[in-house]
C-alpha cells in the first residue's frame, strides 16, 4: 500500500499480549519506530490526548499534572505559495496530582500560574521532539494533519497528495497547549 501510517506494535511479554509503541509505515516499508513517550507525544501533536499524566520539576522538586479532559482543539493551515505552516491550539483541564516543593501554595493563582506554564513546557517539548522525528529522521506525516489541509486547501491536496510526506517535511508546525489546573490532588498549600 502506497503512503504513510503507524501501525501498533504487539509484543509478548510472559504469556501475555502487550502493545508496546507503534512502527513507522511509508510506501510499504518500516522507516522507524516509535516508544510510548513518542506515541504520547504524537497524540498531543494532533489533539488527541485523552488523559495522563505529566511530569515535571519545580525549583528541584518533582510534580505531576493530570490530565482531566480537553477544552478545544483547533488545527489551521496556511499557505505561502507552496509552503505550508500547520498551527494547532489544544487546550485541557488538569489537576495538579503531587506536589514536592516545600514552599508551595495551590491555592494562589500565580502558583497555579507557573505550575501551568511548567506542564505545558514539558508536553511543547515532548511534542517538538516527535515533529522532529517525523519530519527529519522518518521524514513521513503519519500526524493525520493531511486531513486539515485536505479540508482547508482542497486544489493544493489535490496536487500535492501524492507527495505530502515531502510537504509535510518541509511545513512549519505551530504548536501551543493552554492547561488549566482546576483541582489538586495529594498535597495543597494552606489557605
Amino acid at each position: 500500500m502506497d503512503g504513510s501510517f503507524a501501525i501498533q506494535a504487539v509484543d509478548i511479554k510472559g504469556k501475555k499480549l502487550i502493545l508496546e509503541g507503534a512502527g513507522v509505515i511509508n510506501n510499504s516499508k518500516l522507516v522507524g519506530v516509535m516508544n510510548d513517550e513518542d506515541i504520547a507525544a504524537l497524540n498531543w501533536l494532533n489533539g488527541e490526548a485523552k488523559g495522563g499524566i505529566i511530569e515535571a520539576v519545580q525549583h528541584g522538586e518533582p510534580l505531576s499534572v493530570e490530565v482531566i479532559n480537553r477544552t478545544r482543539r483547533k488545527i489551521t493551515t496556511e499557505l505561502n505559495g507552496d509552503h505550508l505552516t500547520i498551527n494547532i491550539e489544544v487546550g485541557y483541564t488538569a489537576r495538579l496530582s503531587e506536589d514536592w516543593y516545600g514552599k508551595e501554595n495551590s491555592f494562589e493563582e500565580g502558583y497555579l500560574k507557573e505550575i501551568e506554564r511548567i506542564a505545558e513546557d514539558e508536553v511543547k517539548k515532548d511534542v517538538e521532539k516527535i515533529i522532529y522525528k517525523l519530519q527529519h529522521e522518518y521524514k513521513t506525516g503519519v500526524a493525520g494533519l493531511y486531513r486539515y489541509v485536505e479540508n482547508q486547501h482542497p486544489k493544493f491536496w489535490e496536487e500535492n497528495k501524492q507527495k505530502w510526506d515531502e510537504v509535510f517535511s518541509k511545513a512549519d508546525i505551530n504548536y501551543e497547549v493552554d492547561l488549566r489546573i482546576v483541582d489538586f490532588g495529594s498535597k495543597g498549600g494552606v489557605k
